[in-house]
């Protein structure tokens, strides 16, 4: 049994077993026959995929929904009743009821969604099912009230499940109202049961307190109650989010008793209505009452991407494996799956929903295949619930499985049951107010529903206003707005009543899209505001609708300085809160990238509405606007008011769904986990795989993302914030856990989508993902009017240098006008050819910065030519005026040379007499200095002797002083207390007694001799210190050496044994003697040094006197050279004055008179330029509004907006500029244009415009280049030229410096890459750190979002590095780097965002070029002479125009970089001589080219209709594309066939063919004969 419907792929491959021979052939070629008892049976819904092969295989049989029909599905059911009584009752009721109520229903009303009668009817069944469940009950209340009774009491209840089971799905739209319909009919046709006459049937409940009914005047009495009575009182709390706060009414206590009824059997029920509703929060506050411990539930939303796998997947999530094949839920419980937006899957290609395949295998079979190993799983304990939208997705769903579902619609609110929603929410709210504020309640819930209804019913939606559905989600918006209100705040009604305006106001106009809309809602807000407050004498009606009227959380100061508890406060005063929001956006600046904002009134707005949005929890943002809007950047500062961490995604080459995974996981860990307020900014260009939408549409709508949150990540996620639950007071079980994590993560998570609304993607993604509509809050971005240009071009242009505070408010007014009109003629280029322009806000900062920066740059340059033309002049000038005075200055100079020549003469003579002086005594003082000299040799030689004999004596007295230091007082007084002495030691007194005898020798010595010497110790030691060891006694000498060094102990180690203070005495005496007799030898020497000495300074002085006079003789002589050489030099010096005095005269006059035409011409240009920069104003204004807006425009359209609307405009105006300015005039020159020509540009005046907006653009230039022309220039442009490098083993000291050789010259190419490409990126990164050129060429309509940064020149400064992120990484910034781009669609349309990066720019080949270049073919084949003549003329005339711009140049150059006088330099007089010379001779040479131009360019007029032709020709057969995309055709393709075309043309009789005996010879002037090329048209 194949029970599924058909896919025309898949059945085709059964066609072999529904042959006769039943044989299943598989895709390896296996062959399994089926066995002869096999039979195949398809049970389908239709066969519309099913092809006749497969159809003629089987026999069909069609099943009416009539031919079985619903009766035995009733009498089925009857029968599993318990109670006879029972089933006889509800026997009778079935034949009585429901054949009836389907008879009419299918003449005169129609379901919200296509239900079959048997469905009905089961649902009927199932809802008596409910409410009798086993019978028991109504057994009992057939004992107690009695069969009757009991019988009218079934019916009541069989009326009740009839009502809603065959009329609950009915519905009312703004054409027919069919429950009101069926509610009228049942109510004449059905009365044995009556229903009051209030309301209407749906309104009504039964009572069994209402039983036994009774008759009243022959009717009985009504069974039932009104639901109106059953509904709970609403208890407000004011710390419960809005997006939970639930307020109980008929219609929810309705639809609630209806699912009591239905989910406890277990039967599936879907609630059906469109968007705002509010199905989707009864179905939620359902599942949420229900016993958490029999019950648990599982959102689950679906979108356009949702597959079976993904579904799938995301149920299994919750269950369990049981046992085997068995899964369920954890533990015991049961699982209800919500589904919510069913019918918003894809729908394939064969008409079939994967998920709901899924969903109908499930419902019929209670189990589904396993993805891994195809193992059937039972699915226990779990049933479904689900939601649709009829009007969104595929409208509706499989029958199959709709049958499944009892279906009841949903419909909007009444105004009744709105009032009491809001008015019970708003009432609960206002308790603390004051009383005069309350009483508004009811006014302002009233003014809110009219307004509601009134936007609903003006506004509806289309294909472009898609997002203009407006329902019960905006009245609840406004009312969640009213709730941010405090009472302290709002002392007044009309404080609030001005709250209730402004949030109409961002709920409803801040969706609209253009001027128009919005001011007609201003209309009705302001007429419903009248009606319902404008009686008030307490608040006159203008200050009610005085503006500004905003209202925000950070101009006021928090209460209580928590900064959680922002008041929500309305601010008056524009000027403060311009103020307040310029302090943000700079702290914003100093701790982030700088962004340079202007905030203008309108951008004040959406800060202001942004942080509305998201400073309340569960606030995500939809900013809609083109391109360059400022949506990001005022994202970010609101972020950052808010206090909010800012977070985007870094788009890479390999940047995918894995990666957007993390980055959310991480957002959702900030937010919940860690409670950091994170703001997520997300712009359409960042979407690079539509699958993260789901994941977009799934945290916007419940904050669950289940594709992300795999078991393991809520796990984690649980346990990060168990402790806030428990904190929280929370049982922390896991679906708690879990709950308590969502809402933490939609209150500290905030996101905003910044869409842009140009094209279908934004208007096809709203289709697909209810929640970007649903769950956001519109902030839509119009373009700026006329005051908020003006306002933004004022603030940069005051205060540029050069412009006139009364000129710069027309500039600013000028530029306004340029953007609008801009804009306006795009709408006509669009209409007329159909191509594509838009300009944005960016656009329109770019002209701004663009006009600055030209207009200094102008300016600097007319400085910098002025300065030197000024200093040319002047140097001229001063030659000229120095040619007379040079003359005079000759005769005298001549003169003073004669004189000087003379006193030379004469002072020569006396030179030589004083030099033959100073020789005679200088000879007589080297005699002296001879003498000296040997005096002094041998004085040296004596002394050196004696110093050296003087040194052997000083170790002897360093001894002695040693001795001495030996010596103590007390081994002395130990010594000295010696009665009788060790042997020797007395001979050592001795020895010290006669030394210290002065001469003589003591005759007591004793040992009491010597105790007498030692009497006083300190005197001893001093007298030994201080003996005068240079006249020792000769005789105590004489004596020790006798009688005292012939003793064996009379040495200091013998001593040293006995006494330490014997030993030193010894020492000194031995020492003291030893050096006497050296001093003895050296004292002689010593006088005869000094007598040497005095004659060797009687010597000196003799030589010191003599060299005196030597010094004066010669000071005289060098004295008189000085002299000499002074004249001399005066007299060269007069000569060399004299010839430089010649010389400057000569060259003066040929200065002069060489450079006389440059000097006039120079004059003039000098005289011009300070009305040229006064003229700069304008002149820059026109040309920098042409290379930001002109580029994407033909030639017809470039002419309207130059001459036609932007210089009339400055001229009505009255802004300075040159008369018959045109923008090429500023923006380059014809020796610029010349080298462009030269490279390839075409020479046509469109694309000379377009190579001038190249050079001067400031955004990337973006080329529309079908025909290959730009890129074919642009690369020439950038093809380098590489000089041979020198060798590593090169030796400069041998070879000399390295001269690079031309002829090993190479040329290094531009690169070119392919967004196609794998690692174009490398190639990039490349070019940006090595500052080259790089083409990116075929791009389609989409740019790489990687390349973001790169386009929009997000430049990081890095301490003195930039840097730029390209990708995740960063790369070092060159500014040299050049980025072109380049695409072979003839006409793309590039979105403004696009618009805004980049420079679009039109160089598609035009009539005049493409006649220019046809034309060079024609004659190139007809008179190749004549092409090759015109080519190199016109290579010569672009090398002439380029030489005399150089050679102008040099001139100017070298005459301003001159240092000091002119006339000095002769090199440079003679460079500048040359360079007049060759000047004159290119211009003659010029005069003689223009000539020889003439003469060809009337030979080849001949030629010009063909190459006409032929350019018409192309330009037509390419528009042939509007008829039929196929009539597509390449200019190359063209060219080729023109090609052929001439050589495949018949010649005249008389000309040979290619295989011809002769060429004749032609005149270059002659015009060609008739046929030849002519004929290849």
């Amino acid at each position: 049994v194949l029970d599924g419907d058909i896919d025309a792929e898949w059945i085709e491959s059964m066609n072999t077993v529904m042959d006769d021979n039943k044989t299943l052939t598989l895709a390896s070629n296996e062959r399994i026959p089926l066995t002869a008892p096999m039979r195949l049976l398809l049970e389908i819904e239709n066969m519309r995929e099913a092809s006749p092969a497969t159809v003629s295989r089987g026999g069909v049989i069609f099943m009416n929904d009539t031919d079985v029909g619903w009766a035995p599905f009733v009498a089925s059911w009857i029968a599993n009743r318990e109670y006879d009584t029972e089933r006889g009752m509800l026997q009778k009721l079935f034949e009585q009821y429901p054949a009836k109520v389907f008879d009419w229903m299918r003449k005169n009303c129609k379901s919200i969604v296509p239900l079959p009668e048997i469905n009905q009817i089961q649902h009927l069944c199932y809802i008596i099912e409910g409410i009798l469940q086993n019978g028991d009950n109504f057994a009992g209340q057939c004992k107690t009230m009695g069969l009757e009774n009991a019988q009218q009491l079934l019916e009541s209840y069989f009326v009740y499940g009839t009502v809603w089971a065959l009329g609950g799905a009915t519905f009312s739209d703004k054409q027919n109202d069919h429950r009101k319909a069926f509610d009228r009919w049942w109510r004449d046709e059905m009365k044995t049961i009556r229903f009051p006459e209030e309301g209407t049937i749906f309104d009504y409940t039964v009572s069994e307190e209402n039983f036994p009914l009774k008759m009243d005047n022959e009717v009985l009495t009504t069974p039932f109650v009104p639901w109106a009575t059953q509904v709970p009182e609403y208890e407000h709390n004011a710390n419960t989010v809005f997006g939970k706060l639930y307020v109980a009414t008929m219609e929810t206590q309705r639809l609630t008793h209806l699912l009591d009824l239905l989910l406890v059997n277990k039967h599936r029920c879907m609630f059906v209505g469109g968007a705002g509703t509010g199905k989707t929060t009864i179905m939620a506050d359902k599942l949420r009452s229900m016993d958490a411990e029999l019950y648990s539930f599982m959102p689950i939303n679906l979108n356009c991407f949702t597959d079976s796998m993904l579904l799938q997947s995301a149920m299994e999530s919750v269950l369990e494996k049981k046992t085997g094949r068995t899964w369920g839920p954890v533990g015991s419980k049961k699982m209800v799956y919500f589904i919510d937006d069913i019918n918003m899957p894809q729908v394939d290609k064969y008409g079939t929903q994967q998920p709901i395949a899924l969903l109908r295998q499930l419902v019929d079979y209670d189990g589904w295949y396993s993805r891994d190993k195809l193992t059937w799983r039972d699915i226990q304990n779990t049933q479904i619930v689900s939601c649709l939208n009829p009007t969104a997705g595929s409208f509706y769903i499989d029958p199959r499985l709709q049958r499944s579902y009892c279906t009841f619609a949903v419909q909007m609110p009444n105004q009744e049951s709105l009032l009491q929603i809001f008015g019970s929410i708003l009432n609960g709210h206002l308790n603390l107010f004051d009383a005069a504020v309350q009483k508004k309640s009811e006014d302002i819930v009233k003014a809110t529903i009219e307004i509601q209804t009134q936007v609903a019913n003006t506004f509806f939606p289309t294909a472009i206003k898609f997002h203009y559905v407006f329902n019960l989600r905006d009245v609840g918006n406004i009312f969640e707005g009213l709730l941010r209100s405090e009472a302290q705040y709002y002392p007044k009604p009309i404080l609030f009543v001005r709250l209730w305006m402004h949030e109409c106001e961002r709920v409803f106009a801040d969706r609209m899209i253009n001027a128009e809309d919005a001011d007609k809602f201003a209309e009705m807000l302001e007429s419903i505001t009248k009606k319902f407050f404008g009686d008030d004498k307490n608040m006159p009606i203008d200050k009610v609708m005085a503006k500004p009227n905003i209202y925000t959380t950070f101009t006021t100061p928090p209460t209580g300085g928590d900064e959680d508890a922002r008041p929500y406060c309305g601010i008056d005063d524009e000027e403060k809160l311009a103020a307040i929001l310029q302090d943000r956006l700079k702290e914003y600046n100093e701790v982030n990238a700088v962004m340079d904002l202007v905030l203008f009134t309108m951008a004040i707005e959406h800060v202001c509405r942004i942080t509305r949005v998201i400073d309340k929890p569960r606030g995500n943002a939809l900013l809609v606007g083109v391109g360059g809007s400022g949506k990001q950047s005022l994202s970010k500062l609101s972020a950052f008011i808010c206090g909010y961490e800012i977070f985007q995604i870094t788009v890479t080459a390999t940047y995918g769904m894995n990666d957007f995974r993390d980055n959310l996981i991480y957002l959702y860990t900030r937010a919940a986990s860690k409670t950091i307020g994170t703001c997520f900014v997300l712009n359409d260009g960042q979407i690079v795989n539509e699958r993260m939408m789901v994941f977009l549409n799934d945290m916007l709508a419940s904050g669950n993302i289940p594709d992300i949150f795999t078991k393991e990540v809520k796990d984690e996620f649980s346990n990060s914030i168990r402790n806030d639950v428990k904190q929280a007071g929370i049982v922390d079980t896991p679906e708690n856990l879990w709950d308590f994590f969502i809402e933490k993560a939609r209150k500290y998570l905030h996101l905003c989508l910044c869409f842009s609304p140009v094209g279908d993607k934004f208007r096809i993604r709203a289709r697909q993902f209810p929640a970007l509509i649903n769950c956001t809050t519109f902030d839509y971005f119009h373009p700026w009017p006329q005051d908020a240009l003006v306002s933004v071009a004022n603030r940069f242009i005051k205060g540029v240098d050069g412009i006139q505070a009364e000129d710069a408010e027309n500039v600013s007014a000028h530029m306004a006008y340029v953007h609008l009109n801009v804009n306006e003629q795009s709408e006509e280029f669009l209409a007329s050819e159909r191509r594509y322009n838009y300009t944005t806000p960016k656009s329109f900062l770019d002209l701004i910065d663009l006009y600055k920066s030209m207009l200094n740059d102008k300016k600097e340059k007319i400085h910098v030519l002025k300065d030197r033309l000024e200093n040319g002049l002047e140097k001229m000038n001063s030659a000229a005026e120095q040619v007379a005075e040079l003359q005079e200055n000759l005769v005298k100079d001549m003169a003073l040379v004669e004189e000087k020549k003379e006193a030379t003469d004469k002072l020569l003579v006396v030179v030589g007499q004083e030099t033959t002086i100073a020789e005679e005594q200088k000879a007589i003082a080297t005699v002296e200095e001879e003498k000296s000299s040997k005096i002094a040799e041998e004085v040296m030689a004596f002394q050196a002797e004696c110093e050296r004999e003087m040194q052997a004596a000083e170790p002897i007295i360093q001894a002695a002083v040693e001795a001495l230091n030996s010596l103590d007082k007390k081994s002395l007084t130990e010594l000295k207390a010696l009665a009788s002495p060790p042997a020797g030691v007395d001979d050592v007194t001795a020895g010290v007694m006669v030394i210290l005898g002065g001469g003589k020798i003591p005759k007591d010595l004793s040992w009491g001799g010597a105790k007498k010497m030692m009497g006083n110790v300190d005197q001893f030691l001093n007298m030994l210190v201080s003996f005068d060891k240079d006249n020792t006694p000769v005789a105590a000498c004489d004596w020790i050496e006798k009688n005292l060094f012939s003793k064996e102990q009379f040495n200091v180690a013998t001593m040293k044994s006995k006494s330490q203070a014997a030993a030193g005495m010894c020492g000194w005496v031995i020492n003291i003697v030893k050096y006497y007799r050296i001093y003895e030898v050296v004292e002689p020497k010593r006088q005869l040094l000094a007598d040497a000495n005095v004659k060797l300074d009687n010597a000196k002085t003799q030589l010191a006197t003599v060299r005196a006079h030597v010094a004066s003789l010669e000071a005289k002589l060098q004295e008189l050279n000085e002299q000499f050489e002074s004249a001399t030099q005066e007299k060269n010096d007069a000569i060399a004055a004299a010839d430089k005095t010649q010389r400057k005269a000569d060259l003066a006059t040929r200065l002069v008179n060489g450079l006389a035409d440059e000097n006039e011409r120079w004059k003039e240009a000098v005289t011009s330029f300070d009305q040229q920069e006064a003229q700069f104003v304008g002149d820059v204004l026109v040309a920098s509004a042409f290379v930001s807006y002109i580029g994407a425009f033909n030639a017809r359209f470039r002419n309207h907006l130059v001459n036609e609307a932007w210089l009339p405009d400055m001229i009505e105006k009255k802004i300075p500029m040159t008369e018959g300015i045109q923008p090429l005039q500023m923006l380059t020159d014809d020796a610029e244009v010349a080298v462009w020509n030269g490279q390839g540009l075409p020479t046509d005046s469109v694309s000379v415009q377009n190579g001038a907006i190249i050079a001067n653009c400031k955004r990337w230039p973006l080329l529309i280049d079908p025909q290959l022309q730009g890129i074919k220039w642009i690369r020439r442009k950038y093809t380098l030229q590489v000089d041979e490098t020198k060798p590593d083993d090169y030796n400069e000291e041998e070879a000399g410096p390295f001269v690079p050789n031309p002829e090993k010259a190479t040329t290094k190419e531009m690169k070119v890459v392919q967004l196609t490409q794998s690692k174009y990126l490398n190639a990039v990164e490349m070019a940006i750190a090595n500052g080259e050129a790089i083409m990116i060429e075929n791009i389609r309509e989409d740019i790489d979002a990687v390349l973001d940064p790169v386009l929009m020149r997000a430049i990081i400064r890095r301490g003195r590095a930039l840097v730029i992120k390209l990708g995740d990484k960063e790369v070092e910034y060159d500014p040299n780097f050049k980025l072109f781009m380049q695409t072979k669609l003839s006409n793309p349309h590039y979105k403004p965002e696009i618009a805004a990066q980049t420079t679009i720019i039109n160089f598609m080949i035009t009539l005049d070029g493409l006649e220019e270049q046809l034309l060079g073919l024609v004659v190139n084949k007809e008179r190749p002479d004549l092409e090759e003549q015109k080519v190199m003329l016109m290579e010569q005339q672009n090398g002439f125009k380029l030489k005399l711009k150089s050679l102008e140049d040099e001139l100017l150059y070298r005459l301003s970089s001159s240092q000091g006088d002119i006339l000095e330099d002769i090199e440079l007089i003679e460079g500048l001589e040359r360079a007049k010379v060759t000047a004159n001779e290119i211009q003659e040479k010029q005069k003689i080219a223009k000539e020889t131009e003439l003469t060809i360019a009337t030979a080849r007029k001949a030629y010009i209709p063909v190459a006409v032709r032929g350019a018409l020709t192309y330009f037509l057969i390419d528009q042939l594309w509007v008829l039929d995309h196929m009539y597509r055709f390449s200019m190359a393709n063209f060219v080729t066939i023109f090609k052929k075309g001439m050589d495949v043309a018949d010649r005249p009789e008389g000309e040979e063919g290619e295989g011809g005996g002769g060429e004749e010879k032609k005149d270059p002037a002659a015009p060609p004969a008739e046929g030849g090329a002519g004929q290849a048209e």
